[in-house]
């Protein structure tokens, strides 16, 4: 068996965060090297002993918490990713099972991000289409 070194505590459990029963955890690093605007975070899925979604993010000066619109079923996987496309400009999708038994996803652009993007034209599967309106 490979030996994978040494493994020390990180940050995370001097925030006394607890997941509700049955959450699941999604993670993602929040950057890329052509990204215009990616913060370098790093992202933090979870559900809370109420069944809403939380997002925790590791800034550089320490972890923010962010309460999310999502409204997974109990203990819904999960899933967070980062998605950038040629305008070099990034966006997170988060996956996730909803009561109906469907799976769904929700989107995030920055503010910025978001302003330059309502009038822009992306192309997509061969086809140009507003993004935003």
């Amino acid at each position: 068996m490979n030996n994978l070194g040494n493994w020390s505590a990180g940050d995370l459990d001097a925030e006394n965060v607890s997941a509700g029963s049955g959450s699941k955890l999604a993670a993602a690093w929040h950057r890329h090297l052509g990204c215009v605007g990616c913060p370098n975070t790093l992202l933090l899925v979870y559900q809370d002993s109420n069944g809403k979604l939380q997002l925790m993010n590791a800034t550089a000066t320490g972890w923010e918490y962010y309460a999310l619109s999502a409204n997974p079923i109990p203990g819904s996987g999960l899933a967070l990713t980062l998605l950038w496309d040629y305008t070099l400009m990034s966006s997170l999708r988060l996956y996730y099972q909803i009561n109906t038994g469907h799976l769904t996803d929700q989107g995030w652009y920055s503010a910025a991000q978001y302003q330059n993007l309502k009038s822009t034209y992306l192309r997509r599967d061969g086809t140009l289409y507003e993004l935003l309106s």
